[in-house]
């Protein structure tokens, strides 16, 4: 991932330019994996931990995202993008659906595993929705929808701020030894 630009959390203090430009990264690293030959894997290796804007990956074929570190939400819930990948100027408001944090778009043979973590820092989520602070709805941690042949095993699921996964239109699907939680205590 660092070879794709992507920054590392050092402090519990991350600036939203670092969560947009690991959403890219993540973007560069998987489409480079796409269009390549060899072992097609995107790692977030163990021992970091990212904070990320969500992502779109549209047309991957054969390509495993490999999670043994931390890839988890940004905190910068007014800044989230719309599902159709615009950023808001500033303003809440705009397109009412929200870009899911992970999603896989019309993909062939798609593997997600790892012993890592995926968190969707859903407490704020949550919260903001009690109070009816969310004009523009809650993502979805994982969205996959068009797929042909995919695979989730290994990671955890933490935290979703509306549910965790979203898994339509796929044919051939393998999800194995994972966890899903939620931890209500801050």
């Amino acid at each position: 991932m660092n070879d794709c630009g992507a920054v590392p959390k050092t402090s519990l203090k991350v600036e939203l330019n670092d969560t947009i430009r690991n959403s890219k990264a993540l973007e560069t690293c998987m489409i480079r994996a796409n269009s390549g030959t060899g072992p097609k894997v995107v790692m977030i290796p163990d021992g970091y931990a990212f904070s990320s804007m969500p992502t779109m990956l549209v047309n991957m074929t054969d390509v495993t995202l490999q999670i043994n570190g931390i890839w988890e939400a940004s905190t910068f819930y007014d800044q989230w993008p719309s599902a159709n990948g615009t950023y808001p100027d500033g303003l809440v408001g705009g397109h009412k659906d929200l870009l899911d944090f992970l999603t896989f778009i019309n993909g062939t043979n798609i593997t997600i595993k790892g012993n890592g973590i995926v968190d969707g820092l859903g407490y704020e989520w949550w919260i903001r929705e009690w109070n009816h602070m969310n004009k523009r709805g809650r993502p979805v941690l994982l969205n996959m929808n068009h797929i042909q042949t995919a695979e989730i095993g290994g990671i955890k699921w933490l935290n979703s701020p509306r549910f965790f996964m979203y898994l339509s239109d796929i044919d051939s699907f393998y999800i194995h030894d994972f966890e899903i939680r939620t931890d209500i205590l801050k």
